[in-house]
């Protein structure tokens, strides 16, 4: 009897997790920009998700149903939206178990993601800085760099020697978002003399589901 309850129970946690499966939607301009990260958790796990590109045209008709004004928006089926790029990727990360396997492991994952995210910033402002404003820009995200990659080169040292991950023995966002400003197409690493960092944006880049998704993403300016 105790066998058959557990086999039971076994079919609803899978049944439970096919269901999981199909509830997201991201919804962001088509490109990758401040929802690639998440595009990427989505792509590490294998969970299936509407990847919903909004259209310039199709915006402003848009906006006003969103929470805040801006994307990305998270769908959850069921539960509501979310917004903002950070806990959207984190929130996902959590769901589908790259997000850290305790709560330190959690803290330290969003501590590096935040960090990077303020170089994403940094590099946005000077992209979209007025020509005048660009040399300033410019000079303050090199700054950025500098420190941002120092401080996490460190870090990594002290996992493992830096020949792994952030955190632990397996990728979580941190690696995925270490992947996504210093390496693929931002390469925000690129001749930099950060070796660690460089390898292990190397090695994500190598991870089979993510080679998949980079090779079949819709190309994009941004």
């Amino acid at each position: 009897r105790t066998v058959v309850v557990f086999r039971v129970h076994l079919a609803s946690l899978l049944l439970f997790s096919i269901i999981v499966m199909g509830k997201y939607r991201l919804s962001y301009f088509n490109g990758r920009g401040r929802a690639e990260v998440t595009r990427l958790v989505f792509a590490l796990t294998g969970v299936e998700y509407e990847d919903n590109r909004v259209e310039g045209k199709d915006w402003p008709a848009m906006k006003p149903n969103t929470p805040f004004g801006f994307l990305p928006v998270l769908d959850v089926e069921g539960a509501g939206q979310l917004t903002e790029s950070i806990p959207v990727a984190l929130y996902v990360a959590d769901e589908l178990g790259v997000g850290g396997k305790n709560a330190f492991e959690r803290g330290q994952a969003n501590m590096i993601v935040t960090h990077l995210n303020d170089l994403f910033g940094k590099a946005a402002k000077h992209h979209f800085a007025k020509e005048e404003d660009k040399a300033a820009a410019l000079k303050e995200l090199e700054a950025c760099k500098t420190s941002t990659f120092g401080n996490l080169e460190k870090l990594l040292k002290t996992n493992n020697g830096g020949s792994g991950f952030f955190i632990g023995d397996s990728a979580t966002v941190a690696d995925l978002m270490l992947f996504n400003v210093g390496g693929d197409k931002n390469n925000m690493l690129g001749d930099s003399d950060f070796p660690l960092l460089k390898a292990l944006a190397a090695r994500i880049a190598a991870l089979p589901k993510i080679a998949a998704w980079v090779a079949k993403r819709p190309e994009s300016a941004f």
